[in-house]
């Protein structure tokens, strides 16, 4: 994880909103633990899910598994 590199968020498939981040599971470390506090990555907890999540919304929370394709919510950007 490198703190040099801006941080490319997602379109939120709920709200719409760019501000979908990498999800991580596990013990955190001391620079994963600053990326989240910087709102680059979210923390997902010890426990995986059954079905794997990838990503979260920082604005409305929301959880899922892929970025879309091009053009459709999930979109880079």
């Amino acid at each position: 994880m490198s703190t040099n590199t801006p941080t490319l968020k997602l379109r939120c498939p709920a709200c719409g909103q760019r501000e979908g981040v990498e999800l991580l599971f596990g013990m955190p470390s001391k620079e994963a633990m600053a990326a989240a506090e910087r709102g680059e990555i979210a923390l997902g907890g010890c426990c995986m899910p059954w079905e794997p999540l990838n990503y979260r919304c920082l604005n409305c929370e929301f959880e899922w598994g892929k970025p879309e394709e091009p053009g459709k919510p999930g979109e880079l950007g």
